[in-house]
């Protein structure tokens, strides 16, 4: 075919689509690779990357993405929303305007930014399975871009936490091959796999497990604690809520008795679970007993469960190889729903304070009981 055609038959882009999705789901229709796809629609290759860069999933290139958008058969903005350029206003861990003069802004961003899961995704195998109909029976369901979102851990649609493993190598869904982690698919040079298939490179790094995440015998996540999953998908949807808002400069939620727009909203979350985390995802640190705030002790002790299960850590990329005795510097929220989702509530919890004063009196609650003298040595390192 050549390059700079119109491809014979395209996709439709789903409701929240990730550039990601697209591409596999694109690909599997007209049994290309999804590096050759790329090709075809003009995001590979170039001074860029000899393949599909990770970069793309931020924003795309005014030029590349008018090839993308006549090649593929799309509106300018179908192929936009494909990223998260729409998204940078409500939601700062997309934002790339800080970095836009950095030359590692990239880097700072897609990388090593925990609140935007680049290298991995979580997932909804209801979701991945399509609704019933013969498009999505032959080539799958969506994969959300607000998957990799840290503050979405649950489908709301569904009512159950997301999964973030391969049921058949365990490895973090989307997992890329470490000696190309700047790609956006992992192995995008193999043929003939589903859009919902793992691609996870296996131990030679060349060939991938073909394991499904859109198996309905999946088992979904669960809580120790069945009362609090409710509390937790509610609190999903009021987040939902804020990242589909379009107007960058509405008020659209209170931090400590201010109102905020989302942004600020997402930007005192973050701090605030940073915070919390220090403390609860901790083994020992603070007492198990002491109850952060009032009414969520429930969420307290499952994530302190999670802190405490070695097994279950492991699981966890961001967490597994942490050192939890450097104060401060634990900012990775879980890639475990339930333990994100606990996480969370805590964090939303602190900003419900009336006050900035309350707040502070809440934080001093919970680190007046922390042994300072295991990680202040630690601090600034």
């Amino acid at each position: 075919m050549t390059a700079g055609r119109a491809l014979p038959r395209t996709l439709v882009p789903l409701k929240d689509e990730s550039l990601t999705g697209y591409l596999l789901r694109l690909s599997h229709r007209l049994e290309f690779t999804p590096l050759e796809l790329g090709q075809v629609l003009g995001l590979a290759g170039g001074s860029w990357s000899a393949g599909l860069a990770g970069r793309l999933i931020l924003e795309i290139p005014a030029d590349r993405a008018t090839q993308f958008a006549e090649r593929a058969q799309l509106t300018a903005a179908e192929v936009d929303a494909l990223t998260y350029r729409p998204d940078a206003g409500v939601y700062p861990a997309v934002d790339v305007t800080p970095y836009a003069t950095v030359n590692i802004w990239t880097q700072r961003v897609v990388r090593f930014e925990p609140w935007l899961r680049n290298l991995s995704t979580r997932y909804c195998p209801r979701c991945l399975a399509g609704d019933g109909s013969i498009i999505q029976a032959r080539h799958g369901g969506s994969w959300s871009k607000y998957w990799r979102f840290a503050p979405v851990f649950a489908c709301v649609e569904h009512g159950r936490l997301l999964d973030h493993l391969c049921p058949v190598c365990a490895q973090p869904a989307l997992t890329r091959n470490p000696a190309y982690s700047s790609q956006l698919i992992p192995l995008s040079a193999v043929a003939g796999m589903h859009p919902a298939a793992c691609r996870a490179p296996t131990a030679d790094r060349r060939k991938a497990c073909h394991g499904r995440f859109d198996e309905p015998a999946a088992t979904a996540p669960t809580t120790a604690d069945p009362a609090i999953l409710q509390p937790l998908l509610d609190l999903q949807a009021r987040i939902n809520s804020l990242l589909t808002g379009r107007d960058p400069r509405e008020i659209v939620a209170t931090s400590c008795g201010r109102p905020v727009t989302a942004a600020q909203y997402f930007a005192d979350l973050q701090a605030a679970s940073n915070m919390l985390a220090t403390v609860a995802l901790h083994p020992s640190l603070a007492d198990p007993a002491l109850p952060p705030m009032p009414g969520l002790e429930r969420f307290y002790t499952e994530l302190r469960a999670f802190a405490a299960d070695p097994a279950r850590r492991a699981l966890d990329p961001l967490l597994k190889d942490h050192t939890y005795g450097r104060f401060g510097s634990q900012t990775a929220i879980p890639l475990d729903s339930a333990a994100c989702g606990c996480l969370l509530v805590l964090a939303d919890g602190l900003l419900s304070a009336q006050d900035p004063y309350a707040a502070a009196n809440r934080l001093a609650v919970l680190f007046g009981n922390v042994d300072l003298s295991r990680c202040l040595p630690n601090i600034g390192r």
